[in-house]
């Protein structure tokens, strides 16, 4: 019941200051009576408040886009999401009306590259390419440099690289990555009226993504906001800007330099499929972005089976968030 209390908070509805600090001090309270201690502490409070102060994007803009920017789909996949890529793919083919979109690539194992899920969804999606993650860099190289201290989080690591060379490689004016587990519910403009990048402030803050954004001369301080949205668009201009800033190292070499400058006692130590572009935005092309609510609903892939079969579930989803997020691992 918190969880979704706290979802609904966070959803594209708009509330009053006063409510939602009352709403966070009865949730503070409620969790203390439960789990003697609190759920959102005053520093946490503060920067939720901030986040729930973005406006909530309610307009797609003009359909001139498609004829004049184009946009590539990513999607790294792992097995264990073949279950949700239906649905992730649907989402984007509906959700990008207003661009001219050029593919949608699934970046996969080289062992799944003939699994029937994929071959389906080429078949049903003209746009849909099945990509070797083995044709975007050497996944092996990548997980060896991560082994030592990181040791059973070499593909989770790997996934990150494999969208930020995913994205590096595209040949298109925009790129948007997607999580292999979150389906886009709404089309989402990504560009404003006057040319600046949607990006989306998130909940989720962890200090060790900035310790590692500060080594790289990506920020000089701990940042207001975290971008871990599950989905992010990006410019290729500013994407390629940013890579030279960093020396434009091949895989193996960003990987060294990310794993020498990481938290070895984390288990997520660095996020740079999302974070790094996004501060790189946020700090230095703040004129170039637009901060908006980000209105994603967390939740179990059981639960999200059970919404699927109530009528009219989908569009009742689609009126509060603008994405959702389908969680493997969440109970």
């Amino acid at each position: 019941m918190i969880g979704l209390f706290l979802n609904l908070l966070v959803s594209r509805v708009s509330l009053f200051p006063r409510f939602l600090k009352v709403s966070i001090a009865a949730l503070n309270f409620v969790y203390q009576l439960r789990k003697n201690g609190k759920l959102i502490e005053t520093d946490r409070a503060n920067r939720f408040m901030s986040l729930l102060r973005q406006p909530v994007l309610r307009v797609v803009h003009d359909s001139l886009m498609k004829q004049t920017r184009s946009v590539r789909v990513i999607i790294v996949v792992a097995e264990k999401d073949f279950p949700m890529l239906e649905e992730v793919v649907a989402g984007c083919h509906e959700n990008l009306q207003n661009f001219n979109c050029t593919s949608m690539n699934l970046v996969v194992p080289s062992g799944s590259m003939n699994h029937k899920t994929l071959l389906d969804l080429s078949n049903k999606y003209s746009l849909v390419r099945i990509i070797d993650e083995n044709y975007v860099l050497n996944t092996a190289e990548i997980k060896m440099v991560f082994a030592k201290h990181f040791y059973g989080r070499e593909n989770w690591c790997l996934q990150q690289f494999l969208k930020f060379f995913s994205v590096l490689n595209s040949e298109s004016d925009y790129a948007l990555v997607v999580d292999a587990d979150t389906v886009l519910l709404r089309s989402i403009p990504w560009i404003t009226n006057d040319g600046k990048i949607i990006l989306m402030p998130t909940a989720e803050y962890q200090e060790q993504y900035y310790r590692v954004l500060i080594n790289l001369g990506v920020i000089d301080s701990l940042p207001e906001f975290s971008f871990v949205p599950h989905h992010m668009f990006y410019s290729m201009k500013d994407f390629r800007d940013l890579y030279e800033s960093l020396g434009k190292p091949t895989p193996k070499q960003f990987a060294q330099q990310i794993e020498s400058s990481s938290d070895k006692t984390s288990s997520s130590p660095f996020c740079i499929d999302y974070e790094l572009y996004a501060q790189f935005m946020a700090n230095q092309r703040r004129d170039k972005v637009e901060l908006v609510r980000w209105a994603n609903l967390n939740i179990s892939r059981h639960t999200f089976s059970k919404v699927l079969r109530i009528p009219g579930s989908m569009a009742v989803l689609r009126y509060f968030f603008n994405s959702v997020s389908v969680h493997s691992w969440r109970k």
